[in-house]
Order: structure tokens, then sequence, then C-alpha cells
């Protein structure tokens, strides 16, 4: 093809070629442990927080029912938080924890676990990342929200068999998880309407009981 052959072609293709161009999205340039760090930095940034959230609990990939709740979460560091669900509260203020359950007329009050072999709600924003391998899989919207989606790949000893996250572009925190446990059963959490260093007061995190409320305290 001459170089007269040449400009005619791409004359007449680039009416063809330029949608296509504007269409096709730019390549990412942030890989996925500089996702990491950015989430890392952006909690390390925080005094408190709170969110509203959506879980799904599904037994495998089969079940389509599962389990639904939804609820609100609050963390004010470093170890405070209130987790408000329809049938249960649980309130820390880094040294007890309250379990209230209405339908049972009771709240346990207990001693923080410090040994680590129990999860805090707000650790749901960091821990996944702990011993696993991450790959960002894409961009994806979440809630209305741009996410970048990271796949990790757990260390083979937890009992985790799989872990997405959907990291806000523009806020750098999880707006969604999914675990998938070596049961195959499936965990989702979705969050929104987040408000961050609202100033939450201390009181938030201790629970009072009512009056006619049952208290049984497992801490002797």
């Amino acid at each position: 093809m001459n170089r007269k052959n040449t400009l005619e072609f791409f004359t007449l293709m680039f009416p063809i070629i330029l949608p296509v161009l504007l269409l096709t999205p730019p390549a990412e340039s942030i890989t996925a442990q500089e996702i990491i760090h950015k989430v890392e930095e952006r909690y390390e940034s925080l005094n408190d927080f709170q969110a509203v959230f959506q879980q799904a609990l599904y037994m495998d990939e089969a079940d389509t029912v599962g389990y639904l709740a939804s609820g609100t979460l609050w963390v004010k560091k470093p170890v405070r938080f209130r987790l408000e669900l329809e049938h249960q509260t649980t309130v820390s203020d880094g040294r007890t924890l309250w379990t209230y359950v209405p339908d049972n007329n009771q709240v346990l009050v207990d001693a923080v676990d410090t040994t680590g072999g129990s999860m805090r709600p707000d650790q749901l924003f960091l821990t996944y990342f702990q011993d696993a391998e991450a790959m960002l899989c894409g961009t994806e919207q979440v809630a209305g929200f741009d996410c970048y989606h990271l796949c990790l790949e757990p260390d083979e000893e937890t009992a985790v068999a799989s872990l997405q996250v959907w990291v806000d572009r523009d806020n750098w925190l999880a707006r969604r998880l999914t675990f998938t446990d070596d049961g195959g059963m499936i965990t989702h959490y979705r969050f929104t309407e987040m408000q961050i260093n609202p100033g939450l007061a201390d009181s938030l995190f201790v629970f009072q009981a009512p009056d006619t409320v049952e208290v049984i305290d497992m801490r002797w």
C-alpha cells in the first residue's frame, strides 16, 4: 500500500475507529498494592466514622434465600464500636463488651477479647488485606460509587477461601466485601451513608441497660 492509499485508508476508517477509541476506558495505572496502601493511610487518618450497612449470608452458591440483615456501625479509635441490628445491639468501649438482645430481654456483659481470637467490626475495613495476595480485577460501581475491585487470595492457614473487596475511589474505604469460607458459605457486606470523622461522643460506646432487662455478667 503506497503512501496515498494509506492516507485514503485511514481517512475512510477514522470515523469508524474514533468512537471505539472514545468508548475504550484507559488502562488502570494504579496497582493493587498501591490501593491497599491508600486504604491503610486513609484508615490511619480517621478518628471515627459511621456507616449504614447491609449484610447477606448464603450457605453456598446455590442458596438463593440466605440470611439478610441491615444496620448501622459506629467506630471510634482506638477500639470502640457500636453495632446496631434489628434484633441485636453490640457495644464496646474497648474494655467491656455488651450484647443486647431485646427478644430475650437480656444483655450479656463480657470482657473484650484481647487475644486476637475474634474480629471487631471495625477491623472489617483492614483485616482482609493481611496475609493475602491481591490483584486488581477491574473497576465497578457499588451503590452509585466508583470503586476498585480487588480479588484476594488469603493465606492457606485461614478459614477464608476467597475474598473480594470494592474500594471507593474517592474516600479509599471499602464499599463492599465478599467472603467465601472454606465450607462454601458466602458473606456479603455493603456500606453506604458513610460519615467520616463526625465527632462521635464517648457515651455512644457505653451501653446503658433498661431497668427491666436481665443483665448477665460473664466476666466473673
